[in-house]
């Protein structure tokens, strides 16, 4: 009866060691299960590797024992496995990250090759124990368990554990293990991608960045979507200034927006199209247009992208060869027809100071016969001197510069302000303000003074005759910080300005906007000549009803350089 009674508590009390076995078993389950869970949630919503990383270390820590967790992954080559990332329980010597080994005769390379897990139970008991086996070794390591890591069916690297203790790692921990290390494969593929893509998105936006270019992308109805610091730099609008706004409003005419669009929307490409744009402070630029359509992953239309070229500079050379190529033909003619009226009119003075005299000496009735004589003489005057201009402007164009101009330094604050005295009694009797700012570091020029003198005083008298009463003439004097050596003089009005049409004649010889008998069309063309030869350039900035400015830039060297400057 005794002997039932104990067999009996013996089953019991196996069955309760059972129960108590398989309910521990259930519970290392659910914590696996539970952990295997949380990776996954990690895996899919963190593209920061190295936290991620540390992350599953952490959860694996709670169902599987371990001293040194390391991630080995290929690198470029295929031949080398780098250590990715470690988490260690103590000190090591040896295994930072970045750490190369070969995979030739290495564990973790025969578990790259064979897609299988390897268990090292005790390396201390390998006869001879792998490269990466011994240096487990010396890091005091006796048991291993090192798994494939596979994404997309390649194999990229190794998830190696170890522990200091040997017969830590079996079959079982393989299989478990064996599940995490395809979650980890995949979080450091999908992190890699991330980091590629990143950086090459970095990359395209330092490289649009960088472009000196304007680029901007539109909406299928022309609304901007994007402008780069380019566009900044060519109309000085800020990038964000741009964003929800027609891109058709900052070109110079609005029909270039629309010929954009239809013209893309025929399937064309528009390629270096050359046009205006409007910039912030209300200039325009020139530009060479390149635009394009942009499309969706489905093949879709979404916008345009455009490419806006600076080409101001290019255009105000080409103005500057048509110019002087105008110039000297009209220079050429103007010569000739000058000498040719010039013969006639000698003879026509001539004759009338005989008439003069003669009628004077026979005591003719000269009541009206002088007056006569004195409308002609004074007429054919005018002629004259018309004719001596064209001269002095063909001599200006075609012969050598240092000829006729007189090179020396030259103060240009106290030139402007001897051209101002001689101006400054017609400002006032026609009530007009004077705004001079000389330059504070009183920059010299090398030049003709007398010359440049006639070039001001042009300006300033077509700037007088343009403003009306109570209006303001401003003379600006500066030298330029971006371009050291070169200096600035500026004569504004707030007159009528200059119809836009006609800007690019403006310097033409014979080209006046003034009223017939008020103007030759001779002194803008012969201050032009007197400032191209000086090596400088004149321009002209006029806004329709608010007044003109004129810009003449003079080259202002060191006095050592003594040569005068090429033009």
């Amino acid at each position: 009866m005794k002997a039932a009674k104990a067999k009996g508590q013996r089953e019991v009390a196996s069955l309760r060691e059972e129960v108590a076995q398989l309910r521990q078993a259930l519970q290392d389950r659910e914590e696996q299960l539970a952990v295997l869970h949380r990776i996954t949630q990690n895996v899919t919503s963190s593209l920061d590797i190295d936290t991620l990383l540390q992350k599953i270390f952490v959860e694996i820590k709670k169902i599987i024992p371990f001293d040194m967790m390391v991630i080995l992954l290929l690198d470029e080559t295929g031949e080398n496995l780098r250590l990715f990332t470690l988490r260690k329980e103590r000190e090591m010597t040896r295994l930072e990250k970045g750490y190369l080994i070969p995979k030739g005769n290495t564990a973790s390379g025969w578990v790259v090759d064979h897609n299988r897990p390897r268990i090292a139970k005790d390396l201390s008991q390998i006869p001879e124990p792998l490269l990466d086996e011994e240096l487990g070794l010396l890091e005091g390591m006796r048991s291993y368990l090192m798994l494939p890591l596979v994404s997309k069916a390649k194999p990229i690297g190794t998830l190696d554990i170890a522990a200091c203790q040997p017969e830590v790692y079996h079959e079982a921990q393989a299989e478990l293990m064996q599940q995490l290390a395809g979650q980890i494969a995949v979080a450091i593929e999908n992190a890699q991608l991330y980091g590629q893509l990143r950086e090459n998105k970095l990359f395209l936006e330092n490289l649009i960045e960088s472009s000196i270019d304007a680029i901007v992308a539109t909406n299928r109805e022309g609304i901007i979507t994007f402008a780069s610091r380019g566009v900044e730099r060519l109309i000085g609008y800020r990038p964000e200034e741009l964003l929800g706004r027609s891109s058709s409003q900052f070109y110079a005419t609005g029909e270039v927006g629309v010929k954009i669009l239809r013209e893309l929307g025929q399937g064309k490409r528009i390629q270096d199209y050359e046009t205006e744009v409007v910039t912030k402070d209300g200039r325009s630029v020139w530009v060479s247009l390149s635009a394009s359509l942009l499309y969706n992953e489905k093949g879709e239309v979404v916008g345009t992208l455009r490419i806006a070229k600076d080409i101001s500079r290019r255009k105000r050379l080409e103005e500057q060869i048509m110019q002087s190529e105008r110039m000297a033909a009209a220079g050429k003619l103007a010569a000739g027809i000058a000498h040719e009226i010039n013969n006639p009119i000698a003879i026509i003075l001539s004759r009338i100071d005989c008439l003069q005299a003669e009628a004077s000496r026979k005591g003719l009735p000269t009541a009206g016969l002088l007056e006569d004589l004195e409308v002609i003489q004074h007429h054919a005057q005018s002629i004259s001197r018309i004719t001596n201009t064209l001269l002095t402007f063909t001599r200006e164009s075609f012969k050598p510069r240092d000829s006729f101009l007189k090179f020396r330094a030259c103060d240009i604050n106290g030139l402007m302000g001897k051209t101002l005295l001689l101006f400054r009694h017609s400002l006032q009797q026609k009530g007009l303000r004077l705004k001079y700012e000389p330059d504070p570091s009183h920059p010299q020029i090398w030049g003709d003074d007398n010359t440049l003198q006639k070039v001001f005083l042009n300006l300033l008298q077509n700037a007088l005759d343009d403003t009306p009463p109570g209006g303001c003439i401003a003379l600006r004097v500066r030298q330029r910080p971006r371009m050291p050596g070169w200096v600035r003089i500026q004569v504004s009005d707030t007159g009528t300005g200059i119809p836009p049409e006609n800007l690019s004649r403006i310097f033409d010889l014979f080209f006046t906007t003034k009223e017939v008998g008020k103007g030759t069309g001779l002194g803008l063309s012969i201050c032009h000549e007197i400032i191209k030869n000086h090596g400088g350039t004149i321009d002209v900035r006029s806004q329709w009803g608010k007044g003109s400015t004129f810009i003449v830039t003079l080259p202002a060297p060191p006095l050592t350089e003594v040569a005068a400057p090429t033009p």
